[in-house]
């Protein structure tokens, strides 16, 4: 389940903070703090967790939360708020602040894998390979067919009304289908190069909507009841961590709600740490561990300070480590964790650390075109043109020939991925002619890659010196999708034309170090 994919996307790609990150992530933390003391309530209602013993872990994640008393003065001197009165409730969100110094020194382990021959030791078969109908609703997903994908989870859950992990599944089918749509599933979207936190906000449909809301209400009702009889079913912990990862992906994707996105995730991560330790043979339960240490260690200090007041100060390379494992050994979330990795070494830039993955994706899933695209990226990231161009070729014939899967596939966003290769390449003739055929039918591309096109054309445009040209094209990128991150950039050379200096100082700063 990738259901932290888009909130390390999002979080991962925030930029370093000055001074206004500084005041504008102050002013969130206020809001996280009570987000948090909301998530302690809705905790103790839902995932009902046991009175922790003496010296646990868990005692300490309680003993830090009421620590929190302390702390008045210490907002009051930095962000200069006056000192509440004894008592109220902001002094206990204030107070919060000081706990979460406490916490610095102790550091969450996970524990390593038992051997074979311990209690735990032999993992559950996984009940994805165990059932031909959920292996087939994610052959489907995989090869981004999230249409058949719905349809065949829907089917499994009429089999099997009472799994609550089928209603999971149709609900990350829903959520990927609506990133699919929107342009998100693309690298890009997900590193540094186009801050996945500027996305603009998702529209699902009402169907969408319906399907998403009424599977995540049922994953929470059934693992409430089941966690009502048996505090420490593993299953209905691993769901509903699963459930409350993906609602607060889609309240971040759909409502823009950051703080709450992080609040169910955090949530999310606690219940499957619970499971982690019950089970250390359980491998899928550490997917959610290992995103979540990453995302947190790769956030400036400002905002990692709010991933901290949740008890957690992440660690970008044990996070990388559980992941591994996972990719390694994990059942369901082994793809998952693969592609995870991918996106994480395509933001450190690492093209040749990606390619031998998007080659074995692309030797199991054959129709999912994004993972070829990507493909081209890495072997561009890498400087071997002919390489890049090839996935290219490949994806154009294949959508030639009416290949399964390639079919529906807009001609426009091949030419689209061709022309932005030679821009890079400094082609720029020949790029001004793929992204001019890409724009003359600029409907048929997403909200990421429509303005993109249109972008590149008029920066083409100008270090060809026709600047009139420019201006109609960057026009044209700002109306496509206002509040995209190319659209902004397109707003830059309405008022100065970009140059060819320009490139260079991009070329410069992104180049790739020796592998």
């Amino acid at each position: 389940m990738t259901a932290i994919l888009p909130l390390l996307a999002f979080l991962a790609a925030a930029p370093p903070a000055g001074t206004n990150d500084f005041t504008a992530a102050s002013f969130g933390a206020a809001s996280f703090r009570a987000a948090s003391f909301r998530a302690a309530s809705f905790r103790a209602a839902t995932v009902r967790e046991p009175v922790p013993a003496a010296g646990s872990r868990m005692q300490f994640y309680d003993e830090f939360t009421a620590a929190s008393f302390r702390a008045a003065s210490f907002r009051a001197a930095t962000v200069r708020e006056p000192v509440p009165a004894a008592g109220s409730r902001m002094q206990f969100y204030d107070e919060f602040t000081a706990a979460s110094f406490r916490a610095a020194t102790v550091r969450e382990r996970i524990p390593e894998l038992l051997q074979p021959d311990t209690p735990h030791g032999a993992a559950a078969p996984s009940a994805r390979a165990q059932d031909p109908l959920i292996e087939a609703g994610f052959e489907h997903f995989y090869n981004i067919e999230y249409a058949e994908s719905i349809a065949i989870f829907q089917q499994a859950i009429k089999a099997a009304p009472e799994d609550a992990s089928r209603y999971n599944h149709l609900a990350e089918a829903v959520l990927f289908g609506m990133m699919y749509r929107s342009g998100a599933l693309e690298s890009q979207m997900v590193t540094g190069g186009n801050p996945f936190l500027r996305q603009p906000k998702m529209e699902p449909t009402p169907e969408e909507q319906r399907l998403f809301t009424s599977s995540i209400d049922k994953v929470l009702d059934l693992t409430g009841r089941t966690l009502a009889k048996n505090t420490n079913d593993e299953d209905a912990l691993y769901a509903e961590g699963v459930a409350l990862g993906f609602r607060g992906t889609y309240d971040y994707l759909v409502r823009k709600a950051w703080l709450e996105s992080l609040r169910e995730v955090t949530v999310a991560r606690k219940l499957h740490n619970r499971v982690s330790e019950m089970d250390p043979a359980r491998v899928d339960a550490r997917m959610m561990q290992g995103a979540h240490d990453y995302l947190v260690g790769s956030l400036p200090l400002v905002y990692r300070m709010i991933g901290f007041l949740a008890g957690f100060h992440g660690d970008r390379e044990q996070g990388i480590r559980t992941l591994r494992l996972v990719a390694e050994k994990g059942m369901d979330n082994k793809v998952d964790a693969q592609i995870l990795l991918g996106v994480i070494d395509r933001r450190e830039r690492r093209p040749w650390e990606v390619i031998p993955v998007l080659e074995s994706l692309h030797a199991r899933y054959p129709r999912n075109f994004l993972v070829l695209f990507e493909l081209s990226q890495m072997y561009a990231d890498m400087g071997d043109k002919a390489k890049a161009l090839a996935p290219l070729e490949t994806i154009e014939r294949l959508k030639q020939s009416g290949a399964r899967g390639f079919r529906m596939l807009p001609i426009e966003r091949i030419e689209f991925a061709r022309g932005n290769l030679l821009f890079w390449y400094e082609d720029f003739d020949p790029a001004i002619r793929m992204l001019e055929q890409a724009t003359a039918r600029a409907e048929a591309l997403d909200p990421n890659s429509g303005p993109s096109a249109w972008l590149r054309l008029g920066q083409c445009y100008d270090i060809r010196g026709r600047r009139q040209e420019a201006l109609r094209a960057y026009a044209q990128a700002v109306a496509f999708t206002p509040a995209s991150d190319p659209a902004r950039e397109a707003k830059k050379y309405l008022s100065s034309p970009f140059t060819l200096a320009q490139k260079h100082e991009i070329d410069r700063t992104t180049k790739l170090q020796a592998p």
